[in-house]
């Protein structure tokens, strides 16, 4: 017999019909009968959630005598499911114990029955008695070691009574065994370990996960439940946000490395247990969906399907269809539809659904970009590259918070024919000269920006909006919408300036009164700043008389200068740019002269766009230090800039 001969006869779609898997050996060998059974919310069984591994690693199971190829990872979990199902109902006969595996309970080459199987995919995991997540077992020591940790910090926090304040000193680290070296290393490193695992990178593992009602994460020797995990990952994610958020100091039984588990850079996004809680997450959101108002509901259902590009999927229309048993989108699975016609009718369900409320977003375009993402597919330029992100380049995020829509009312709603996007929008400025990626070591001398840089501010040393242009150039690396005089902010232009050392002309402007400005005192650090109206005020670092002297500051400043490298450090994959007006601006990778610098209709940050004769083709997000809400309003008025709808392709 071959493998078709398994299937037999097709499933029946009307009165839905699915296969169930029993387990008659999972000893030496591995042998199973396949069950046609219709599916009800009265059936009894278990569904598994896995990665299906490397397509060369494969062994052969028995199903009803027919020998079927299946990975390894696969056959691993088939061996254990049978124990945890017996763990979980003790008092049920074993006999009947049932498992759904999408590898082997869905005719894979049977497009049709795949279609109509993945529209079920979402009822089979919300009605499934258990779910067990199948984390693998190539590394199970590690699992086994990070499920032990998890254990240790569990009993933290409910020591703790769950409340982030009498967790925030960090001495119950020390009394975990948390903070010894090196012996606590493994237990950190082993946390990292099970973050990375596969199992959190797949797109249909994270639907498996937010409908399972009953999950067990599952490897050799270890289990560890949904909510055990999960409260661990939210209790972390808490102490993280309220320690960076009240700039907490790191408290010196505490070692560097350790401190940065809860403290990562701004914008390094180091904290890896966030791969695991996002499904904790989704699935928040998809309880909220079924109790918000409408408005909500519709825009959380978008927001959930973007999570389909943070993860892996081996057919590019899963990262679409993986997510529809979340969400209301106006779409159905459709397996025959060509990759662009599955991603440009993603595009039209987002906007048939936000078109239902008040809020003009444009989510989708936050993925998309030619200067962005490798487009392997030939997909449109302004559609989502959720598989190039999934694997690839981050999205690029720069935390704007333009509406055209509030600016100019009267404007035509966006839509999409022919595979093109119309929206609403202005040219602003558009791109003269091209730099390199600003990571802090390419500014520096010797580096690659290091020449175009100097050129700059030899030309223009003083911005167009009355600022050094030394410190335009840090508000443009660091991200920075606006230029704000707090101690951090002000300690990290201060490093920046005195890593580039650049030669800045003298002003010829005619100079004011001097003035002297200091920072609040942020745990004992300062910043003194001495502005007599030149190219380049003075700076200098300040440190408390009751912290020590000058050998403390240098101390300090040690931690400023880390984290300045790797907040820089999300630059890789940017461009810095001047545009025809003298202003300074960071885009995409592959953003070029010529470009135009827009706004566009439901979008936050500026946008380039690069003309196609008629069309225009998107580029990607990008940031302009600048130009703002009043800098556009303006340009309207005095008639500089004009509202007109681009055709993207």
């Amino acid at each position: 017999m071959s493998t078709q001969d398994l299937y037999g006869t097709p499933l029946d779609t009307s009165n839905p019909e699915i296969r169930l898997l029993e387990i008659v050996e999972d000893r030496d060998v591995i042998s199973c009968k396949l069950h046609t059974v219709t599916f009800s919310k009265q059936l009894r069984f278990a569904a598994l959630s896995y990665v299906w591994g490397s397509a060369a690693d494969r062994v052969n199971i028995n199903i009803d005598g027919v020998e079927v190829p299946v990975s390894t990872s696969l056959a691993h979990a088939l061996k254990e499911v049978r124990g945890y199902w017996r763990y979980e109902f003790p008092d049920r006969d074993q006999s009947k114990f049932r498992i759904w595996v999408d590898a082997v309970c869905i005719n894979q080459a049977d497009t049709a029955e795949r279609t109509e199987q993945v529209k079920l995919m979402g009822d089979i995991y919300s009605s499934a008695d258990l779910v067990l997540g199948w984390l693998g077992s190539e590394q199970s020591d590690k699992i086994l070691t990070a499920v032990t940790t998890t254990v240790v910090l569990n009993r933290a926090f409910r020591a703790a009574k769950w409340d982030v304040d009498n967790l925030m000193d960090l001495k119950w680290l020390r009394s975990c065994g948390l903070t010894k070296e090196p012996e606590c290393d493994k237990f950190w490193a082993s946390l990292d370990d099970l973050a990375l695992l596969p199992y959190w990178r797949r797109v249909w593992i994270l639907q498996e996960n937010v409908l399972a009602s009953t999950l067990f994460y599952i490897a050799p020797r270890v289990c560890i439940e949904y909510s055990s995990l999960m409260n661990v990952c939210r209790m972390f994610e808490i102490l993280s946000l309220e320690l960076t958020q009240k700039q907490a100091t790191k408290p010196s039984f505490v070692p560097s490395h350790i401190w940065m588990k809860f403290c990562p850079p701004k914008g390094t996004g180091f904290i890896q247990l966030r791969n695991i809680f996002r499904f904790e997450i989704a699935k928040t959101m998809y309880k909220e969906i079924l109790t918000e108002s409408r408005e909500e509901q519709q825009r959380k259902t978008v927001q959930l399907s973007v999570f389909g590009g943070t993860l892996e999927a081996t057919d590019p229309k899963d990262h679409i269809y993986g997510l529809l048993g979340l969400s209301s989108l106006p779409l159905s699975p459709d397996y025959t539809k060509s990759v662009r016609d599955v991603y440009v009718d993603y595009c039209k369900a987002v906007l048939d659904i936000i078109g239902r409320s008040d809020r003009r977003e444009l989510q989708f375009l936050r993925d998309a970009g030619s200067g962005v993402f490798q487009d392997p597919l030939g997909l449109p330029s302004w559609v989502p590259q959720f598989p190039s992100r999934a694997t690839d380049n981050p999205t690029l995020i720069f935390d704007g918070e333009f509406n055209l829509a509030r600016l100019t009312p009267e404007i035509l709603w966006p839509s999409i024919s022919d595979a093109k996007l119309h929206v609403s929008g202005a040219r602003l400025q558009t791109l003269k000269r091209v730099g390199g990626n600003p990571e802090i070591q390419n500014l520096q001398k010797g580096g690659i920006l290091a020449d175009w840089v100097q050129d700059y501010i030899t030309r223009i040393p003083f911005y167009p909006t009355k600022i050094p242009s030394i410190w335009a150039l840090f508000l443009v690396v660091a991200r920075m919408q606006k230029l704000s005089l707090d101690t951090p902010s002000m300690l990290l232009l201060l490093n920046f300036t005195q890593r580039l050392d650049l030669q800045i002309p003298e002003s010829g402007r005619p100079r004011g009164a001097t003035k002297y400005f200091q920072t609040p005192e942020v745990d004992g650090l300062s910043v003194m700043i001495v502005q007599d109206g030149g190219n380049n005020p003075e700076m200098m670092g300040c440190i408390s008389p009751f912290l020590g002297g000058p050998d403390e500051l240098k101390a300090r400043m040690f931690d400023v200068d880390v984290q300045q490298v790797f907040m820089m450090k999300r630059n890789y994959h940017t461009k810095l740019f001047e545009t025809d007006a003298g202003y300074l601006g960071m885009g995409p990778q592959d953003c070029r002269v010529g470009d135009v610098i827009c706004i566009v209709d439901g979008y936050e940050d500026l946008v380039l766009l690069r003309n196609q004769g008629d069309d225009y083709e998107y580029v990607g997000p990008c940031m302009v230090y600048g130009i703002t809400d009043m800098y556009i309003k303006r340009k309207v008025e005095d008639g500089e800039v004009a509202v007109e709808t681009f055709h993207l392709v």
